[in-house]
């Protein structure tokens, strides 16, 4: 592959995208939100270019919303989903677990936010805080559009997971089986 003038994709949780380990193959990955995302993310950039990332104690946090090194010229998507030689790898976890996981950390201990005392999310306009989690995956589960906006709420069928990623499916990942797996995604994406 040649080098482009366009810069690499941002990479997120929730959105396929196409990655190359140092040796050079080619993967196609989803990563839902809250099923590890952050750690993988991290560990994707740092296998290309490990100075760019080392900032203290927000190591994790820093490799959401990043554009991968430019140094990396990835096959394009559309390629990508149409080959038949592309590994394609889904990180998601239990459905229950991910959206306790979310209320705990976004809604009741209010990471990501300013102000103590969790996020007053309100799914609709009448609707109550979600104090308690069985009124929090009620909100989500009845009202799934209302929370495209956050991804660790979003349901993982709304997320990359729930696509096809073209030719080929994706190979599902439960984070709670990552001793089944592990070696081996990892050897595949250049990582060990």
């Amino acid at each position: 592959m040649s080098a482009r003038s366009e810069p690499n994709p941002v990479v997120r949780a929730g959105e396929a995208f196409v990655y190359a380990s140092p040796s050079g193959a080619t993967s196609l990955l989803c990563l839902a939100a809250k099923s590890g995302s952050s750690s993988w993310l991290f560990a994707l950039h740092m296998a290309h270019d490990e100075q760019r990332f080392r900032n203290g104690s927000r190591l994790l946090r820093t490799a959401h919303g990043k554009r991968l090194p430019a140094t990396l010229v990835l096959m394009p998507m559309a390629r990508a989903l149409a080959s038949h030689n592309v590994a394609r790898f889904a990180i998601v976890r239990h459905p229950i677990m991910r959206l306790l996981s979310g209320w705990l950390g976004k809604i009741k201990a209010g990471r990501g936010r300013e102000r103590q005392g969790g996020w007053p999310v309100r799914f609709v306009p009448q609707g109550p805080l979600n104090e308690t989690f069985g009124a929090f995956v009620r909100h989500v589960v009845s009202h799934p559009r209302l929370v495209q906006l956050n991804g660790h709420f979003r349901l993982q069928s709304m997320q990359c997971a729930g696509k096809r990623p073209g030719v080929l499916p994706w190979r599902i990942l439960r984070i709670e089986q990552v001793g089944l797996w592990y070696e081996d995604v990892v050897c595949a994406l250049g990582l060990a």
